[in-house]
């Protein structure tokens, strides 16, 4: 894992644009096209988290209490956009349920938020690191199963905007 990875939950990595911290009691939106993310049964797929956003990137989502409707609007539209026939969703996750989740007796994931200039909201879900050196891909693929049934909540931005 590459070292300029902050992986830190206690600190923003841009305090100028960080609304703060990422508090259990948020909720994050992950933007996701059907039928990429989707199998013709509606269930979620491995293809709707990459093993390298997982280790290295991070697992982009953003913070509903800090983003807008019309925001996500574009976005998940941009990203769905060249696909033709794909329909735009999204699920929501609250970050408590990601940072309760433990492998091997320690927590497996690390909410961080990464804001930028404009979009304060963004934030990254990370796979914790390993005590014994970096994340095997392996290990990574047993990570991602833990996390897919958090996005099998999928609905439009509207519900997502709508749900307390």
């Amino acid at each position: 894992m590459a070292s300029s990875i902050h992986l830190d939950e206690g600190v923003s990595p841009d305090p100028n644009h960080s609304p703060g911290i990422v508090g259990d009691d948020e909720y994050l939106i992950r933007e996701m096209c059907d039928p990429g993310h989707f199998d013709e049964s509606g269930a979620i797929t491995p293809a709707a988290i990459s093993l390298k956003h997982l280790i290295s990137e991070g697992v982009s989502v953003h913070r509903r209490q800090h983003t807008s409707i019309e925001f996500i609007k574009n976005s998940v539209r941009n990203r769905c956009k060249d696909r033709q026939g794909w329909e735009e969703y999204v699920s929501l996750i609250k970050v408590a349920e990601v940072r309760a989740m433990k492998d091997e007796g320690r927590q497996a994931f690390r909410v961080i938020d990464d804001p930028i200039a404009d979009n304060p909201g963004r934030a990254n879900i990370y796979a914790s690191p390993l005590e014994n050196g970096p994340i095997s891909s392996g290990h990574a693929r047993k990570l991602r199963k833990y996390l897919l049934p958090l996005l099998q909540n999928r609905m439009t931005v509207e519900a997502a905007f709508q749900f307390s």
